[in-house]
């Protein structure tokens, strides 16, 4: 009998509000079932490779978890933390996370028996690491002594080469309230960090992007667009993953350069033009989906402008979409103008609101707007 495969446990970061997106991705494709949603987060079961696991776009780093317990005995001073996180080194699944973290780094420099040996002659062929700790919660201690006594711990044992900078392995110990749990990084940098060359002050994260497109269940063939597309971060991820046509634009030439220069280096098909998104250049009834990051009234504009923006936008976006399925997902942390601006009676009378999702970007509380078209034929006013 074939033995089964290996599951491994990955932790995702994602944006705050958008966990049960990314738990939908990493379902549909990691053919798992046992994904876990928490703040910021998703958890995640699967014996598929770790390139595939890389193959997320939802998500912004990813971590290979080796130690997991909700309900430690939270230690009362620095001998006992001492004492809890030795028991916690010696527990962790350092063989099976250390397979994965090589295989994502590509390591060749030594074998996994090398790493894990306890001989300190061998200490010149080890990776480097460092420690870093994330603490939440009411303790007798904090982060910088969790990271430098398990630090200790795993270079007494290991005598792996300690380096804050040029480290090879980052051991990741989080500790929220009673829970405590070890990863190791298996991403340096965030995955967002992708497709974007020319960057605006307000560039969407690529992450973000995808998880609004899945919001807006984009179908092969749709006509998708962006009407104000910043530096294009929205339809060069549509491009990438989806079969669609693309449309792009916005009223300012620089971002109309900006995505043109985005779209070209990543190869999307995607017509990008410069308009006045109140008078948009489409006959009624065209376009499947729109899809866009409005403008918060903080870095650009002001919630004043908004307030006369949003009205004129959403009307536009009524005549122009699809009767009966078009679909639209806006970003906006302006959620006052966008609720009266939807609220009025030219404007929500085309649209069912789908869903209101909270998210935390850059600091700010914003809210992704999912909307429906009804069959109502536009009727200028």
């Amino acid at each position: 009998m074939a033995a089964m495969p290996e599951l491994t446990t990955y932790e995702a970061t994602v944006v705050t509000g958008l966990e049960w997106i990314a738990a939908e991705e990493c379902v549909e494709k990691l053919a798992t079932k046992k994904v876990t949603q928490s703040h910021g987060r998703v958890f995640i079961e699967t014996d598929r490779p770790v390139q595939q696991v890389f193959d997320l776009k939802s998500v912004d780093n990813i971590y290979a978890v080796i130690y997991d317990n909700a309900s430690e005995e939270v230690p009362k001073n620095a001998e006992e933390l001492s004492q809890k996180l030795t028991s916690i080194s010696t527990a962790c699944d350092w063989s099976r996370g250390l397979k994965t973290w090589m295989d994502a780094y590509n390591w060749t420099k030594c074998d996994l028996k090398t790493i894990l040996d306890t001989n300190a002659d061998l200490k010149d062929m080890k990776p480097a690491f460092r420690v870093t700790a994330n603490r939440t919660g009411d303790h007798k201690f904090n982060s910088h002594e969790c990271a430098v006594i398990l630090g200790a711990i795993i270079n007494d044992t290991y005598h792996w080469k300690v380096s804050m900078k040029e480290f090879d392995i980052e051991v990741v110990l989080n500790v929220r309230d009673n829970h405590f749990y070890v990863c190791l990084a298996l991403t340096r940098e965030s995955l967002h960090r992708r497709n974007l060359v020319c960057f605006g002050p307000t560039s969407l994260r690529a992450t973000i992007a995808y998880n609004m497109l899945r919001m807006a269940n984009v179908q092969l063939g749709d006509i998708v667009c962006d009407p104000m597309c910043g530096s294009g971060a929205i339809p060069v991820e549509c491009a990438h993953n989806w079969q669609t046509f693309g449309i792009a634009a916005d009223n300012h030439p620089v971002a109309v350069e900006r995505t043109q220069t985005n779209c070209r280096h990543n190869k999307s098909l995607t017509d990008v033009n410069q308009w006045d998104v109140t008078a948009l250049p489409f006959r009624s009834d065209s376009i499947d989906v729109f899809i866009t990051d409005l403008p918060f009234g903080k870095r650009l504009g002001s919630k004043h402008d908004n307030k006369t923006l949003y009205p004129a936008l959403l009307q536009q976006l009524s005549r122009c979409i699809r009767v009966g399925t078009g679909r639209m997902v806006l970003l906006t942390q302006d959620k006052r103008n966008m609720i009266q601006s939807l609220q009025k009676p030219y404007v929500s009378k085309y649209w069912k609101v789908v869903r209101k999702t909270f998210v935390r970007i850059g600091g700010l509380d914003a809210s992704i707007f999912v909307l429906k078209r009804n069959a109502l034929p536009f009727t200028p006013i």
